[in-house]
C-alpha cells in the first residue's frame, strides 16, 4: 500500500485525550487526497478531515477523544485515492469521489479504562 498509517492502532482514555497521526506517501511519484471517516462522531472528532499526502511525505492527523463511555468497536475509516498535481482543495476535488477509485484502511480505536486496556 501506498499510505501507511502510524501508529497502527491508538489507546485513548474514555475520559477524552489527543493522539497525533501520520499519514506515510511512500510513492515518490504520486500524490494522494485522504479522508477519515470516524464510526463514533460522538466521542470522536480529526483535524483535518480531509487532505494531501504529496509525494513521499507525511501528513499529521490529529485525533482527539470527548470524555465518554467506552466502546468497543469503534473505528476511524482513513480513505485514500490518487490526486493530480494540481488539485486545489481535497474536499471538493472529484478525485475524492471515494466509491470509485479510492482505497481505505482502518484503525481500531482503543480504549484505556482504570489499569487495563479493551
Amino acid at each position: 500500500m501506498a499510505v501507511q498509517v502510524e501508529p497502527a492502532a491508538i489507546q485513548v482514555p474514555a475520559s477524552g485525550g489527543n493522539v497525533s497521526l501520520q499519514l506515510m506517501n511512500g510513492n515518490p511519484e504520486v500524490r494522494f487526497a485522504f479522508k477519515l471517516k470516524s464510526s463514533n462522531n460522538e466521542h470522536y472528532r480529526v483535524n483535518p478531515v480531509f487532505g494531501f499526502v504529496e509525494p513521499g511525505a507525511a501528513a499529521q492527523v490529529e485525533v482527539i477523544r470527548q470524555n465518554g463511555p467506552p466502546k468497543g468497536d469503534d473505528k476511524l475509516e482513513i480513505c485514500f485515492a490518487g490526486a493530480p498535481p494540481d488539485a486545489g482543495t481535497p474536499r471538493l476535488s472529484s478525485l475524492l469521489d471515494l466509491r470509485a477509485s479510492s482505497r481505505s484502511t482502518f484503525l481500531w480505536l482503543l480504549h484505556e479504562y482504570g489499569s487495563g486496556t479493551i
